[in-house]
């Protein structure tokens, strides 16, 4: 069933798990899992007036896009927001929304006076034009450092970028600073076409700068639908992404290649920390490993540069339902999916989401978060005191890109 969920090849996925469970003692952490998920999914179609023994894939599908849509009118009625509100004044309100959520918002992340030298070695002439400034100083004290990395995310060429992003492997320690997560939204009208343009490239409303600590929403004003709630998810995804290359960060910076690490968190390439049973051991399924465990139980090796603190980490459905109780049949659904007859239908809240606001057909479903959410789940059931020793010890000898034994088509998907 795992295997199906997760899209994995076989025999590979299967040998995969059999060194995983040989390295641990073998636990059977796969069928716990399989077991717990189907029983899970089970009481969720209950929940949705299905028969869990005879609903199909299709007709679960359904009723997912539209329990889904029912729970975007209800996000909308405790915003004060109607059907037919603006999309500008739905981003707004669901970024207000998560400024109110009880989550963690530090992070360690580039000094914005370092970012803005950055820019000046290598200036983003497109992006300059595009927004029309006629000199890199002017546009420097006039736009936010946030929103001219999303526009040179746009406009400036891949060439561009390389030249840029290779400054951060000179980068020490103490060009970081502690502070908030910030998040931008910039409304001025000549943002309204840059919005425009990056939905129709990337298909987002928002872009995390991890290295920044920096969420930009963009001004889109087209009609979205499931909107509300297809936000407010992102928005929170984007804090745990940045939280955890945020700590990642923290931990190396005694490291003499610190630079380089930069740069790899930068250019969105996963930080694989360690190896596990035969398996790269990415930085972000530790931390959510430890995110699950009682408060102030941590390494002692991770202190003292990273706090208990540091590690933990939004959970996105618990924050909507604990503002609307009513969206609490979402709680607890990151890693469920439905798998029959060779089909698989994701539960995560943040798919079913994409799928409605983007009104897919049932054969362009999306999976893509739960299959990240299963196998960051079957990762963290091995981490048992014995293994946990021996990835501690590889952390500390500074292991940083092992290679992976994974099937080809499922590697992608751990690392997207």
């Amino acid at each position: 069933m795992l295997s199906e969920l997760l899209g994995a090849r076989e025999p590979y996925f299967r040998l995969n798990v059999r060194q995983l469970e040989r390295a641990s003692g073998d636990p059977s952490a796969d069928i716990r899992l399989s077991a717990d998920i189907t029983h899970q999914v089970q009481a969720k179609i209950r929940d949705l007036n299905l028969n869990p023994h005879d609903t199909t894939c299709e007709e679960l599908y359904s009723a997912l896009k539209v329990r889904l849509a029912e729970d975007e009118h209800r996000l909308r009625d405790y915003l004060g927001l109607g059907d037919d509100a603006a999309s500008l004044i739905v981003l707004a309100a669901t970024q207000r929304l998560v400024n109110q959520f009880d989550i963690p918002k530090d992070c360690f992340a580039l000094k914005f006076s370092v970012a803005k030298r950055l820019l000046k070695a290598v200036p983003p002439k497109k992006t300059m034009k595009n927004l029309g400034y006629r000199s890199l100083e002017s546009m420097l004290k006039h736009e936010p450092v946030p929103q001219l990395y999303a526009a040179a995310l746009l406009y400036e060429s891949s060439r561009w970028h390389q030249l840029f992003n290779a400054q951060y492997a000179h980068l020490e320690p103490s060009a970081f600073e502690p502070r908030r997560i910030v998040i931008h939204y910039p409304q001025a009208e000549r943002w309204s076409q840059i919005a425009q343009d990056f939905a129709d490239r990337y298909k987002h409303t928002s872009v995390a700068f991890q290295e920044l600590g920096a969420i930009v929403m963009l001004p889109v004003d087209t009609a979205i639908p499931a909107l509300a709630v297809t936000s407010t998810l992102l928005l929170l995804e984007d804090y745990n992404a940045i939280r955890c290359s945020s700590s990642f960060l923290k931990l190396q910076q005694v490291r003499p290649d610190f630079g380089q690490l930069v740069m790899q968190v930068a250019n969105g390439k996963p930080n694989t920390v360690a190896q596990l049973g035969g398996q790269a051991l990415p930085w972000r399924t530790m931390q959510y490993y430890y995110s699950q465990q009682p408060v102030g139980e941590i390494p002692a090796s991770f202190e003292p540069h990273v706090q208990a603190e540091d590690l933990r980490l939004a959970k996105a459905e618990q924050a909507l339902a604990k503002a609307v109780p009513a969206l609490e049949f979402w709680e607890d659904t990151a890693r469920l999916a439905f798998v029959k007859s060779g089909e698989t239908v994701s539960l995560n809240m943040l798919d079913v989401a994409f799928s409605v606001a983007n009104q897919l057909p049932f054969v362009d479903r999306i999976v893509h978060y739960v299959r990240v959410s299963v196998w960051q789940e079957l990762l963290t059931s091995y981490l048992n005191p014995y293994n946990l020793e021996r990835v501690l010890h590889q952390l500390g000898d500074g292991l940083n890109e092992p290679e992976p034994i994974l099937a080809p088509e499922y590697e992608t998907v751990e690392q997207s």
